[in-house]
């Protein structure tokens, strides 16, 4: 279907799944394409074609491994997914959370005052959570007021200023970051420009280290999630999971799930 494509002038291609193995098909047909964009469950896909096609050796996989990261922990939570509201209240039952007022900050609070006063008591003595969630009403009447674009906006701008006093001022050295954009909102202000990452958990999720510019040997333990990602502990079982090393050997003899019936 590809070379079909192809042949009639068309670059740009979009697909859709049903069935695990469906990913696998779709890596074995673009295995050697230029680019090919999707989600983690598609790319766990491509080492295996890769391998069938001679592009790497078995020899050349090794086991991802990560160091253990002690240090202060925080969350910050940028998503309105139920499932991270979900995990924010889980979270909430043995840790601090602090859940930002988006209208008082654009009614001129001042909101990152707060975030430090608040992970400055807790900090390090508890893992901590700040987070922008609100129920579904709030948020509405806030776009209805503001514009969707200009809310989503703040509340990126909000955690990423947080990130910087969490991580630059207090020392948090582990880092859960829910939300996708807000992700790349934190990893923008911290500067951050390279990342070993771990091996893959689950849908959208692998712990890494990020390494902060000026500061070589003080790793910063990172996990960037979807806000619909992750079981409802994920939030305590990564902070508490990073102060142990991780090593995981490749697990090419039984990736991908597809090879089996289902």
């Amino acid at each position: 279907a590809i070379g079909e494509q192809s042949r009639r002038g068309e670059t740009l291609l979009v697909t859709d799944t049903i069935r695990e193995r469906d990913l696998a098909a779709i890596a074995e047909a673009t295995f050697d394409l230029p680019l090919m964009t999707g989600n983690s469950s598609v790319a766990a896909h491509l080492p295996p074609a890769w391998l069938t096609h001679g592009l790497l050796d078995s020899g050349d996989l090794v086991a991802a491994s990560l160091p253990a990261v002690e240090g202060p922990a925080a969350v910050l939570a940028g998503s309105v997914a139920d499932r991270t509201i979900e995990q924010l209240e889980r979270f909430a039952q043995n840790n601090p959370l602090l859940t930002i007022d988006l209208a008082s900050a654009f009614a001129g609070a001042d909101v990152m005052a707060e975030a430090r006063t608040f992970a400055q008591r807790h900090l390090p003595g508890a893992m901590i959570a700040i987070a922008t969630t609100a129920p579904q009403a709030t948020v509405e009447a806030l776009q209805q007021a503001h514009g969707r674009d200009m809310v989503a906006a703040r509340a990126e701008e909000i955690l990423a200023g947080i990130a910087q006093i969490l991580v630059r001022e207090l020392g948090v050295r582990r880092l859960v970051v829910a939300g996708g954009e807000t992700a790349g909102s934190v990893v923008k202000a911290l500067g951050i420009d390279r990342i070993a990452m771990g091996a893959y958990e689950g849908p959208g999720l692998s712990r890494a280290i990020a390494h902060l510019p000026g500061r070589p040997s003080d790793p910063l333990a990172l996990m960037l999630k979807s806000g619909k990602l992750g079981g409802p502990d994920i939030f305590t079982d990564v902070l508490q999971d990073m102060t142990r090393p991780s090593t995981i050997a490749p697990a090419i003899d039984t990736w991908p799930p597809a090879r089996r019936a289902s």
